[in-house]
């Protein structure tokens, strides 16, 4: 059994996920917003989804790697969710 390398950290000392031989960066190193009226507005935003949609995940200020493989190609998301996941219901 071997031991599993230790976490890459990226030139700038961000750490990094690694994917095969592909390192994606865990932080573009922007900052969320431009000023504390777009901060509040990315904050409020994530809140009221949580509140919507208690169960689900919702996240703020996240970096996205839409496609695998290419750690170039990146999106910053701003506010997202996504719905529970949920076992499948059977009937009678």
């Amino acid at each position: 059994m071997s031991t599993p390398p230790p976490a890459a950290v990226a030139a700038s000392n961000v750490p990094v996920a690694r994917t095969e031989d592909v390192f994606y960066p865990c932080s573009d190193g922007k900052p969320m917003a431009d000023n504390m009226w777009q901060a509040n507005a990315i904050m409020n935003a994530a809140g009221d989804l949580r509140a919507a949609l208690p169960t689900a995940l919702v996240a703020a200020d996240i970096l996205m790697y839409p496609e695998e493989g290419n750690k170039d190609n990146k999106t910053c998301c701003r506010t997202c969710s996504a719905p529970p996941s949920s076992s499948p219901t059977t009937t009678p």
